[in-house]
C-alpha cells in the first residue's frame, strides 16, 4: 500500500514537471522558465523512480505467481496486477523501439492504471472501507436515479429543440443569434448537454440567452423546469438514493463486520479509561470502595448514562460486574458493561424465559413430592386410628410414636424444599 501511495505521488510530481513546459508551449501568461531550470535533475530522478517502481511491481507479481500458482487467477486483484505489469513492460518495449510517438504516449498513459490499485490501499483503513462499500452498495440506486434524470432531460431537451427549430432556421434572425441558440439546442447532443447544465450547473446563462435572443416566455419555461426538476425531483431522487444506499450498506456483511469491530474497539478503550480512573491503588483491581468513589463523580455517571448504562445503585452494579471475589478486573468491567448497557436484547429475554421455565419445572416437582409425603402422613394416621386401644397405659407410647412420625415427615419435606431451592439457585 505504501509503495502504491509513493508511486501516485511521483506520478503527480511528474505531471506537474511536464506542465511547466506545456505552459511555455501554450504561451500562457506567467510562464518564462522551462522545467529543467525550475526543477533541475527532476527528469533523471523521475526516470530512475519509474524504473524502480516498475521492477518492484514486477517482482511482486512474480512472487505471487510462484506462491499462489493456480490460485493466483482466482483473485480479481491479482489479474489486475498482471495487467498493470504487462502494460508497463509494453511501454518500455515501445519506448526502446522506433515507433509512432502517439503509440508510445498511449503506452505511458497505461501507467495511470496503477493509480486504480489505490483501492487496495483504501481497503486497509476501516473508515475508508465503509465509504468505499457504501459507494459500491449505491450502484443500483445510482443507475435507476440516473435513468430517471436522463429520461426527463431527454423529453424537455427534445421539446426545446423542436420549439427553437424555427427560430434557428429563420433568415430574418441575425446569424450571431442563431449561432448562439444553435450552440445550446441545435442538435440532440447539444440539447442534452444544455439540459445537464440547466439541471446541475450554471443555468442562468442559458436562461438569459433564450430570454434576450428568443422570447421572455422561455424564461418562464426554464424557471419552471428548474423548480420542478432541479429542486423537487432532484431532492426526491437524492433522498431515495441515500435511503437505498444506507439500507444496502447496513445489510452488507463486510460493512457490518467493520462497524462491529470499530464499536467493540471503542467500547474497550472507554472501559480501560474508566478502569484507570477508578483504580486509585494501581493494583490492577477495583474494589467496592473504589468503584463507589468513581461513580460519585457526576461526569462519570453522565458519561455512563450516555452509553445507556444508568447507575442508580452502585452496590448492585458492582455485584453484577463482580465474579464473587469482591474485586473487578479489566476484563470483567469490559464484558459486564457491554452486557448491561442498553435495553434488553432478544437473547436476554429468551434466556430469562428459559430460566423461568426451569424454575416452574422444579416447583412442580417439589409440589409433587410434598403431595406424596402428605398422602403418606394421611395413611399413617388412618392406620394409627384403626389400631387405637382403650388402654390408658398405651396412650403415651402412641402419642410419642405419632410425634416421631410427624417430625420425620417434616424433615423429609424440609429436605425436599432445600434441594429444590439449590436447583433454583443453580
Amino acid at each position: 500500500s505504501m509503495l502504491i501511495f509513493c508511486n501516485a505521488i511521483v506520478m503527480a510530481l511528474e505531471a506537474q514537471y511536464k506542465g511547466f513546459d506545456s505552459c511555455i508551449s501554450a504561451r500562457f501568461p506567467g510562464c518564462s522558465r522551462p522545467a529543467r531550470e525550475l526543477w533541475p535533475g527532476a527528469e533523471e530522478a523521475f526516470f530512475v523512480l519509474n524504473w524502480i517502481f516498475g521492477v518492484l511491481f514486477t517482482v511482486e507479481f512474480v512472487i505471487k505467481v510462484i506462491a499462489l500458482k493456480i490460485d493466483f487467477v482466482k483473485s480479481v486483484w491479482n489479474l489486475f496486477d498482471m495487467a498493470v505489469v504487462t502494460m508497463w513492460l509494453i511501454e518500455k518495449i515501445l519506448s526502446s523501439m522506433i515507433v509512432n510517438s502517439q503509440i508510445v504516449r498511449l503506452g505511458r498513459m497505461a501507467r495511470l492504471v496503477r493509480l486504480a490499485r489505490m483501492v487496495k490501499f483504501i481497503q486497509a483503513f476501516d473508515s475508508l472501507q465503509v465509504l468505499l462499500g457504501s459507494i459500491q452498495a449505491s450502484a443500483s440506486a445510482l443507475f435507476w436515479s440516473s435513468c430517471l434524470l436522463v429520461l426527463i432531460q431527454m423529453i424537455v431537451g427534445l421539446a426545446l429543440h423542436n420549439l427553437l427549430q424555427d427560430h434557428m432556421s429563420d433568415p430574418s434572425v441575425p446569424e450571431v443569434t442563431r449561432q448562439q441558440v444553435f450552440g445550446y439546442f441545435g442538435s440532440f447532443s447539444r440539447s442534452m448537454i444544455s439540459m445537464f447544465e440547466l439541471t446541475l450547473a450554471n443555468w442562468p446563462q442559458i436562461c438569459w440567452t433564450l430570454v434576450d435572443k428568443v422570447s421572455e416566455w422561455y424564461g418562464l419555461i426554464v424557471l419552471t423546469y428548474k423548480l420542478v426538476v432541479g429542486f423537487a425531483i432532484l431532492v426526491v431522487v437524492t433522498g431515495v438514493f441515500l435511503h437505498e444506499t444506507f439500507k444496502v450498506a447496513s445489510s452488507d456483511d463486510d460493512l457490518m463486520l467493520v462497524q462491529k469491530q470499530r464499536a467493540t474497539k471503542n467500547h474497550v478503550e472507554k472501559m480501560e479509561r474508566l478502569f484507570k480512573e477508578a483504580d486509585t491503588s494501581c493494583d490492577g483491581l477495583i474494589d467496592r470502595d473504589e468503584f463507589k468513589r468513581v461513580l460519585m463523580i457526576d461526569k462519570v455517571r453522565t458519561w455512563l448514562a450516555a452509553m445507556e448504562l444508568e447507575v442508580s445503585d452502585p452496590d448492585l452494579l458492582f455485584d453484577f460486574l463482580d465474579d464473587g471475589d469482591e474485586a473487578i478486573t479489566v476484563a470483567e468491567l469490559i464484558d459486564g458493561v457491554a452486557r448491561l448497557k442498553g435495553s434488553a436484547r432478544n437473547i436476554d429475554v429468551v434466556a430469562l424465559m428459559h430460566n423461568i421455565n426451569k424454575i416452574f419445572d422444579i416447583i412442580e416437582d417439589m409440589q409433587a413430592k410434598i403431595t406424596r409425603v402428605q398422602k403418606s402422613l394421611g395413611s399413617s394416621a388412618d392406620v394409627g386410628r384403626a389400631r387405637r386401644t382403650t388402654c390408658m397405659y398405651g396412650q403415651g407410647d402412641r402419642n410419642e410414636s405419632t410425634g416421631l412420625r410427624e417430625r420425620s415427615s417434616f424433615r423429609a419435606v424440609g429436605s425436599i424444599v432445600r434441594k429444590s431451592l439449590k436447583k433454583v439457585h443453580r
